[in-house]
């Protein structure tokens, strides 16, 4: 038997031999060997593997053996194992890693099995995948043969196997080892099988009047599993005396059987097999539960005590010396904490453990792999020893309870930090700003002694936040340079280098400051000498960026520009108006009248209206945009004006005939061509007469008296002009452009916006056409006299107009034509922004404007160059 170790030192040096020889092999595919103490393990691997110190020799009873140049391994005395240590073989052939595991029984020391197991669970915990061959004699596989002897082997491989034993269904087989007999192989696998269906009947009888344990149920399936798959080997006895052992026939078909078996026909198990379960001898189990466990806990202790304590001093030193500005380096200490907490919680594993002491704390890798050998030394004590593994291990991972402090110590830390920086942000409210003074007053006087007192009045300065005034009353603990923290992150936060400046030629205000105010903004506008000559408002915040009030601007572009742009208690609405146009005429309602024979002017066609300024607004977060409505509206075009009107006719005078008309002679018979041509000659026209046959004729004494009726008309040679064109109305201007970048566009969309044309001017009326003038006519009754004197006529004859009735009648002229009405222009070019219509862009700050409404492309610049506001807001 081999000597057991004389101390817990020298056991400990053979476990630590024991763990580097397996971390240096680096493998993580196993071939394993496993068989009760004398079942010839060791002897089938080196002949497996065709290793070149197995011979064979004979005995004093001419019993041929194998020999390893150790022992002789006989039929009858081979109970002591010579295995302590895992023996691990790479096959040259195929580079397959084969492990022959101490043995199972009773042979060995306490400590020898201790070691043993230990070992053997360390590789096979690191194993990946495993291909298990269980080795027995045969005279125990025999119906004759002592099956406890087997069965107690496969007791161990199931309790070896106890979490996983269903991995290996395709990846376990049984060798059979020392065979003398002379069947054939078939024979010899068919009577291993009968041998192992009578251990499952006899499992089933034994149980069958009771309930069957789990182990019970586990040795019954691997039994299935051998006989399902009829992965059974055979490993011979030699024969005869043979210097070269695979130089035998037999044992060279031998070889290839089983070589085929174990490296071919036996599958690797699936990937992560699982954990292996702790097989110690009974003698083993009560043996360790003695000093050694105890000593064991003890070394682990005074182990972990001074890596708790660097791990303590790590985390100080590493909170300690994050530097920066004073909210940058508290966000800084609050996050690295919260950080190194969530590590030092989710310390589950020895793995776990290391990572954090290397990489967090720099404790060297030697100390930990120290801590780490004894660690899983005790956690596989505690485990052969059969107490609760949660024990040790919350020793382990709880760094001797010091993790809880120093989570307690990092989370007081951070819980005071966060409260600051909330207590800062808090302060940049509208509701605290309205008393900002008093903020000032109690913030500069605070100390440590009356921290409680000036924390109670947080509500009453407009701290509306509950839950940070609950939090600053139950703050259990706050040192007094956290309080100069807090004390320099206010000074911060309230310093407002505040700076209004009308730049371009005094048309642009330009309002710089940590924190503005809207209602600001309003006064300096008010200020102003001539409002009317602003185009551009331009609001940049470093900080915080405050609508307070109502704003209405008219054809002004306004720009904001803050981090945080909040509007304040109540809706809050921005309102851009474009002006109206200014009418075109001089107030003149109508054009000039016609002039001579040109007709009315013509009217002057309104004004556009002006746009409405553009609005801008950057920002990484709108606070409570519900609360605010942009509303944007285009001026209206002026009227146009209305046409002159025509010029009308000049009357025309009634036709006289007063005048005694002398006829000559020979014209006596032509009186009526007398008067038509005497008419003619006077402008007139003689539409209606008497013929010569309807001429009423008197004869007297000496004369002839005739007499007629005949109208003369007078027309009007002047014509009448044309009304003037109405002037068109002035055009509509649209809304200028909105354009809104935040970071999360969600709340953006929740801001109201609304956008409007102005309306058109009214068209101009036409001037009126000028009146035609009326003919005016007359009827004469006319009498001619002719003195007779004989058969002579006498040359001084007259015609002469008796009476006339007069009258109107219509003109020979056309009629002036009224002016048009002017027309309305859809839209045209107006001052001082291009022909278009309002775009509205809505996008985050880390891509493209989105456009969501538009109806014409416009381009619009803005007055203040950006470059003078970038550097306020990084």
């Amino acid at each position: 038997m081999a000597a057991a170790p004389r101390s817990t030192h020298e056991l400990d040096l053979l476990l630590k031999n024991g763990v580097q020889e397996i971390d240096l092999l680096g493998a993580d595919e196993f071939i394993v060997l496993v068989g009760c103490t004398g079942s010839g393990k060791s002897t089938f691997l080196k002949f497996l593997l065709k290793d070149a110190t197995l011979n064979i020799t004979k005995n004093e009873q001419d019993n041929c053996n194998f020999t390893d140049g150790e022992a002789t391994i006989d039929s009858e005395n081979c109970l002591t194992s010579k295995t302590i240590m895992p023996n691990l073989r790479k096959d040259e052939e195929t580079g397959f890693v084969v492990m022959d595991c101490a043995g199972f029984g009773d042979t060995r020391s306490e400590h020898n099995d201790l070691i043993a197991s230990f070992l053997n669970k360390r590789v096979l915990d690191k194993a990946r995948r495993i291909k298990l061959v269980i080795v027995e004699r045969y005279d125990r596989l025999k119906l004759s043969g002592d099956r406890n002897a087997f069965m107690n082997v496969l007791s161990h491989v199931s309790g070896l196997l106890k979490n996983n034993h269903r991995s290996f269904r395709n990846s376990i087989c049984l060798v059979a080892t020392k065979i003398e007999s002379e069947k054939d192989n078939g024979a010899l696998i068919r009577s291993i099988k009968t041998f192992l269906k009578e251990a499952v009947k006899s499992l089933e009888e034994n149980y069958s009047t009771l309930t069957i344990s789990e182990d019970k149920l586990r040795e019954m399936e691997i039994l299935s599993f051998l006989i399902a798959n009829s992965q059974i080997g055979l490993f011979r006895r030699p024969s005869v005396v043979n210097a070269d052992p695979w130089g035998l026939p037999a044992l060279q078909e031998n070889f290839k059987n089983l070589r085929k078996l174990v490296f071919e026909d036996v599958e690797y198990t699936p990937d992560d097999c699982g954990k292996f379960n702790i097989v110690v001898a009974p003698k083993t189990q009560i043996w360790i539960r003695g000093p050694l466990i105890e000593s064991t806990v003890e070394g682990l202790k005074f182990l972990i005590s001074p890596l708790a304590i660097l791990i303590e001093q790590a985390v100080d030193a590493k909170l300690g010396e994050i530097r920066g500005e004073v909210e940058e380096k508290l966000t800084r200490i609050a996050e690295a904490g919260e950080i190194t907490i969530a590590l030092l919680s989710s310390i589950k594993s020895l793995q776990d453990l290391e990572n954090f002491a290397v990489n967090e704390a720099g404790v060297q890798e030697e100390t930990m792999a120290e801590l780490k050998f004894h660690a899983e030394k005790a956690i596989f004590y505690f485990g052969v020893a059969g107490r609760d593994e949660n024990e040790i291990k919350e020793l382990i991972f709880g760094l001797n309870g010091k993790r809880n402090t120093i989570i307690a110590k990092i989370s007081q830390l951070v819980e005071v930090n966060n409260f600051i920086l909330d207590l800062a942000k808090a302060s940049e409210s509208y509701e605290v700003r309205l008393v900002n003074e008093e903020c000032k007053e109690l913030f500069n006087g605070l100390n440590i002694s009356n921290f409680p007192l000036k924390m109670a009045n947080l509500q009453r300065l407009g701290f509306n936040n509950v839950s940070i005034a609950l939090q600053a009353l139950n703050l259990r603990q706050i040192s007094g340079c956290q309080i100069d923290d807090l004390k320099a992150l206010f000074r911060k936060k309230n310093e407002n280098h505040f700076s209004a400046e009308w730049v371009k030629n005094g048309d642009c205000l330009l309002v710089l400051g940590r924190f503005v105010f809207l209602s600001q903004v309003i006064r300096e506008i008010n200020l102003a000498n001539r409002q009317e000559c602003i185009k551009q408002v331009v609001l940049a915040a470093t900080e915080h960026l405050y609508i307070d009030c109502d704003l209405s601007l008219q054809h002004t572009h306004l720009t904001l520009i803050a981090p945080k742009i909040e509007s304040t208690r109540v809706k809050r609405i921005i309102i851009l108006k474009g002006e109206d146009a200014p009418d075109s005429h001089d107030r003149d309602e109508q054009a000039p009248a016609s002039q001579d024979e040109n007709p009315g002017q013509n009217g002057i066609d309104g004004n556009p209206g002006y746009s409405s300024g553009s609005f801008t607004l950057i920002s990484l977060d709108i606070i409570n945009p519900t609360l605010l409505e942009v509303r944007s509206t285009g001026g209206n075009g002026s009227n146009g004006q209305d046409g002159g009107n025509g010029r009308d006719a000049p009357e025309c005078q009634f036709p006289t005939f007063e005048k005694q008309q002398r006829a000559t002679n020979g014209q006596i018979d032509r009186s009526l061509h007398s008067v038509v041509y005497t008419c003619d000659r006077s402008g007139y026209t003689v539409e209606y007469y008497q013929s010569t046959q309807q001429l009423n004729t008197i004869l007297q004494m000496g004369k002839r008296r005739i007499t007629f009726n005949m109208k003369l008309i007078k027309h009007s040679e002047i014509k009448p002009t044309d009304g003037g064109k109405g002037g068109a109305g002035g055009s509509l201007a649209v809304a200028g452009d909105l354009n809104l970048r935040v970071e999360n566009i969600a709340d953006l969309e929740k801001v109201s916006i609304n956008c409007s044309k102005g309306k058109n001017g009214a068209p101009g009326k036409g001037g009126k056409a000028g009146r035609n003038a009326r003919g005016k006519f007359r009827i004469y009754e006319c009498t001619s006299v002719t003195v007779l004197l004989g058969l002579l006529q006498m040359s001084n004859g007259s015609l002469t107009a008796k009476k006339s009735a007069e009258g109107e009648c219509n003109s020979k002229l056309e009629d002036a034509k009224d002016g048009m009405h002017g027309k309305t222009e859809r839209e045209i070019r107006s001052a001082p922004v291009a022909d278009r219509s309002a775009r509205l862009y809505l996008s985050t700050l880390s891509s493209k404007p989105l456009l969501l409404c538009t109806q014409t492309p416009t381009k619009q610049a803005h007055d203040i160059s950006y470059r003078q506001i970038r550097p306020l807001i990084g």
